[in-house]
């Protein structure tokens, strides 16, 4: 089943965030967000999360319908990947001989070649310059609003922090004493630890907090930025090409291009008339 390129695009911004809010929760000691949710490890360990084991096998029923969805749309890992593929010096290529045939880029499971299109919708080049220079002034705009609420978001972020929980819960109980304390808070008293000490640690924290959240959440606007910018983007392709970012190298288009079979049966022909090897 293949997706359309703006479902596709959007459902792309999503490992981009997740690996953000990795970085985020690594940097301030919070938590390894990486292996917690990730929706396979129940399934490898044979137990764990139950919503995290069915949502892993919500996934492999998908992968029937849809290449990778884990690899393309969740994974940090392969947003990553993405990123370097387009400055990879060794890449797959259409072969010169294409006939069009549209065989490649059917069979191709991430939907990573795309076909010929002319774009009709011609524009003046001032339209065109008023249109770049409006990109330039949309980018740092978001990237401004994302830095603005990740910034505002950062008092709720921090609560994956532990010393940033336990002082939360020493204040509440202090204001409102219980008969029986939370178990964190006995802990933390019967160590000997003080308010003044946790005090001094979470401040230290949520000052962190502040400065990473805004800097995630100008990255988060930069990414959504720069998706909507390659939605409106429309260029004139003439031939097949093959987008880098989403290809996953899988070799699957090899065996459907019959110019690519006709090559290769034109060597082994060669080998076999010289006497080299045989063919079955």
């Amino acid at each position: 089943m293949g997706l359309s390129k703006a479902v596709s695009a959007a459902l792309g911004i999503i490992p981009w965030i997740y690996l953000i809010f990795a970085v985020l929760y690594a940097a301030t000691r919070s938590s390894f967000i990486i292996c917690r949710f990730d929706p396979f490890i129940g399934i490898f360990r044979m137990g764990g999360d139950a919503g995290m084991v069915a949502f892993g096998g919500l996934l492999l029923v998908a992968s029937a319908f849809t290449g990778r969805p884990f690899c393309r749309f969740l994974c940090p890992y392969g947003a990553l990947l993405s990123l370097f593929s387009r400055f990879s010096i060794w890449r797959i290529s259409i072969t010169p001989s294409c006939i069009s045939c549209e065989l490649c880029h059917n069979a191709c499971p991430v939907a990573a070649i795309r076909p010929p299109y002319e774009n009709k919708v011609k524009e003046r080049r001032r339209d065109g310059v008023k249109r770049l220079l409006a990109y330039f002034v949309f980018l740092p705009v978001m990237a401004l609003a994302g830095a603005l609420a990740g910034r505002m978001a950062s008092h709720s972020l921090s609560t994956a922090n532990k010393d940033i929980r336990l002082y939360r819960q020493v204040t509440q109980n202090e204001i409102n004493p219980r008969d029986i304390q939370p178990v964190d808070v006995e802990v933390f008293f019967s160590q000997g630890g003080t308010i003044d000490e946790l005090e001094a640690r979470a401040a230290k924290i949520g000052t962190e907090f502040k400065a990473y959240s805004t800097v995630a959440g100008a990255l988060i606007g930069l990414v959504v930025a720069i998706t909507l910018i390659n939605l409106s983007v429309k260029r004139t392709r003439k031939t097949y090409e093959i987008d880098h970012t989403a290809c996953v190298a899988c070799g699957r288009c090899f065996g459907y291009c019959p110019q690519n079979i006709k090559n290769d049966m034109s060597k082994k022909r060669q080998h076999n008339s010289s006497g080299s090897w045989e063919i079955d």
